[in-house]
């Protein structure tokens, strides 16, 4: 009796064994597909030009969350040949972000050009690839801020 009793409580425990090891495995492989579903890649690409020429500089593409932290900053060198940039970040699906999209040249130290909300940017999958372009052209900008030290004044964009 104490044989068959001894048996039956094994049967229960490995079941239960089994079925905690199983739903492990479960939670494993959810949270893998979730994280690997969840991020998605941000990239924007364009071109730079001021009246129709190329424009060279450092562009910045930074996302900041609703409470003005930053998720990610991106930054590119723009020559001088053919104004062409690309970058890309690395975001949470769910997260909301607002993208500010800063130009840098050699007199207008941190200029902000463009409004969020302005700007083509493409949430990917991590196995998509942004094929657009966009020609973002600073002579239509009446006027940057330029940030010297303390002190901050504008100036005619090109």
């Amino acid at each position: 009796m104490q044989l068959i009793m001894f048996k039956l409580v094994a049967a229960k425990a490995t079941t239960m064994l089994n079925f905690s090891i199983l739903l492990l495995l479960f939670a494993v492989s959810t949270a893998f597909i979730f994280l690997k579903i969840s991020r998605f890649f941000v990239q924007i690409k364009g071109k730079i030009t001021c009246f129709g020429h190329p424009r060279s500089g450092i562009i910045e593409l930074i996302a900041v969350d609703a409470f003005g932290n930053s998720l990610f900053t991106a930054t590119n060198t723009v020559v001088d040949d053919n104004g062409e940039f690309g970058m890309m970040g690395i975001i949470n699906e769910n997260e909301p972000f607002k993208p500010v999209l800063k130009f840098h040249d050699s007199v207008c130290v941190h200029s902000q050009l463009f409004v969020p909300g302005s700007i083509p940017i493409r949430r990917l999958m991590p196995n998509e690839v942004a094929d657009y372009d966009h020609i973002i052209d600073i002579g239509t900008k009446d006027v940057c801020i330029c940030k010297f030290g303390n002190l901050a004044t504008t100036r005619k964009m090109c």
